[in-house]
Parts: C-alpha cells; structure tokens; sequence
C-alpha cells in the first residue's frame, strides 16, 4: 500500500512521549505489583531492555517491507486475514483509550471533584479528543512538542521545589523480597506501553527512519520514568504505595513562588497529555476500521469512537472496582504480547521469503 508521508520521527515520538509518559504520571500503586522503593527504580531501567527486546519482531518486518504496515502484511498471506487483524488492533487501540479516560475519571472523581458529578466534563474531553482525530497525525505531532516541554518544565519544578526535602533514608535495600517482584513490575512497565503497537500501523506514513528515533525515545522516557519514581520515593517514602496517585501527592506538596502549590499546573498538562492520548489512539482506531471496512465513512467512525468511549466510560465512572476489572497488569500483559510481539513475529517468516523471492527475480 502507497502511503502519504504525514509526520516526522520527532513530531510521532513527541506523541508517543506524551502518551506513555501519561500511564506513569497516573500510576496507581494498588493496581501493580507491590515492589519495595528501591525496586521501583530497579524497574524503570529494566524497562528499555524489555522495550528494545520486544520490538525485535516489529524492527524485523519494518527492515523487509518499511513501506508496508501489519496489514500489508497479513494481505500478502489472506485478505481475509489483513481484515480481521485490523478489526482486532482497532477493538485494542480502543480499550487503550478507554483504559486512558477512565484512570483519568478515577482521579478527577477521588481527587478534583469528589463531592461533584464529573461526567458532563467526562464527556466534553471524550467528545473533543476524539473530534480532534480528524485533523490528522501532523497536528497532533505539533501539539506535542509543546505538551513535552510542559511536562518537562513541570518536572523540572518539581525536581527543585522538593529537592531539599530529599531524603535518602527512604530508599530500601535492593531485591528484598526477591527478584521475580520487580520483574514483574517491568513486565506491568512494559505493558502500558501500547505505542509500540501503533508502529506496526503507522510506520509507513513516518518521513525518515524510525529505528534511532525508538532508541532515543525509550532512553528519553526511561529518564523521565526514574526521575518521578527517585523524587516520588525520597519525598514520600513508605507513604507512595498507600497513596491512589502518588504523582499527585507529590505535586500537591510542591511550592513554587506565586505558583503557590503546583497540583493545578500539575493536572492541566495530565489533561493536554490525555486530549493527546484519545486523539492519537482513536485516530489509530479509526485507522484499523477503515483498513477492514473501506476508505470511506470517517468521521462516522470519529462519531463511533466517542459514543463506544462515552458510553463505556460513564458506566465506569466511579466505580472503583469496574475500573479495576479492566485494569490488570496481566490483561495489558497478554495484549502487548499478542500485539507487540506475536502477531508480527508470526508474520515475519512469509514477509522474509517473500522478499527473498522478489529480489531473487529481480536479479535474473
């Protein structure tokens, strides 16, 4: 399939920045593996090994066939297939950005509203961030790139403000109950990354090469991820597993001159990086259905995506435990496997022979 050229690796890694680092700036302890402080960090450097290794099979194809997604892909083996593979990466796109909406509904209603109804305002995000689909990958990219120096800036603030109430009696020794703990809270890391998947549909509309851009991302997002945790861990101590959003926590007790207290700067960009976040993933839905189903209707699949999402979304809203039923680790686990890993390294061997047979018979 011919694609237009539509973003560059920077403005796409910009969004993918934006989007993971997300999860981390919601991260709800109660919902992962329950790991000592120390091992936490542990994790976070983990992390880009276990994001390097499970790209090998998505590196492999984009090395035979850069110009084709995972549908081109499966088209090359069954039509059939390259449908049902795009049926079934948009249902995953979509669950992504329900996961997003709903963690971000669990702390507006826990920790901004708790006394009021939020979901008109639930609502308005879905129905702006998903409309915002439709003005296409470069824009999102360029918002991005602003949302990532916020984010910056708001952790460089953070950094400063508590600095001096750093103390390094609150790190743990390393591996104290084990080993298999803080492996499994990489593999939980690993699994909030739904990004990478997005390569495999994506990657034909990037103008320049992707592979430095992954590396550097990564690397990038690992920084971030250790920055959080180390400042999170020596400010809050024992206190950052009992907290709902730890993150939050640690903003609240940051002062900056007529800042005041930064949790407010703190949950506007936690909303730019959500507005980022449904609009990408919902992008990539809309996407994937059109690939099943034909060019034609997208914004009736934009109008598709925002009532699935808002209808879901409001019967999960506030309610912590059907929050929960679709927020395991191990569910997000088996879909990065099965998208991240799986489903390309099954479709990397006829890829491979048939480019061998093209170049063969390009050379006679």
């Amino acid at each position: 399939m011919t694609n237009s050229h539509q973003i560059s690796p920077a403005q796409l890694y910009s969004i993918f920045f934006v989007s993971r680092i997300l999860v981390t700036l919601t991260y709800i302890p109660a919902l992962n593996e329950i790991a000592l402080s120390s091992d936490l960090l542990v994790q976070a450097f983990l992390y880009p090994l276990g994001m390097l290794i499970s790209a090998l099979p998505l590196y492999a194809l984009y090395q035979a066939r850069p110009d084709w997604d995972i549908f081109d892909c499966a088209y090359r083996i069954s039509p059939v297939l390259s449908k049902i593979l795009a049926v079934l990466y948009a249902l995953f796109f979509l669950f992504v950005a329900l996961l997003s909406v709903t963690r971000f509904d669990l702390f507006a209603t826990s920790r901004l509203f708790p006394d009021s109804d939020f979901t008109i305002f639930l609502l308005i995000i879905i129905l702006i961030s998903c409309a915002a689909a439709g003005f296409g990958l470069e824009a999102l990219g360029r918002l991005s790139g602003l949302a990532v120096l916020l984010v910056a800036v708001t952790l460089g603030f953070v950094i400063a403000v508590l600095l001096p109430r750093f103390e390094p009696l609150n790190f743990t020794p390393l591996f104290y109950d084990g080993v298999m703990p803080t492996l499994r809270g990489t593999a939980a890391f690993l699994s909030g990354t739904a990004e990478a998947a997005a390569l495999a549909v994506i990657a034909p509309r990037v103008r320049g090469k992707l592979t430095k851009g992954y590396v550097k991302w990564t690397l990038w997002l690992t920084l971030a991820m250790a920055l959080l945790f180390f400042c999170a861990i020596s400010v809050l101590g024992v206190f950052f597993q009992t907290q709902l959003f730890p993150f939050h926590s640690l903003a609240v007790l940051a002062e900056f001159s007529v800042l005041q207290r930064l949790d407010a700067f703190h949950t506007g960009v936690w909303i730019l990086c959500l507005f980022v976040k449904l609009a990408f993933f919902t992008l990539l839905t809309v996407t994937c259905l059109r690939r099943a189903f034909g060019r034609r209707f997208k914004k009736a699949w934009i109008a598709g995506c925002i009532l699935v999402l808002g209808t879901a979304a409001v019967f999960i809203s506030g309610d912590y435990e059907r929050f929960d039923a679709i927020a395991r680790p191990e569910i997000m686990m088996l879909l990065f496997a099965v998208f991240v890993i799986l489903i390309p390294l099954c479709l990397l061997p006829p890829v491979r022979r048939q480019a061998k047979l093209e170049k063969e018979a390009a050379s006679v």
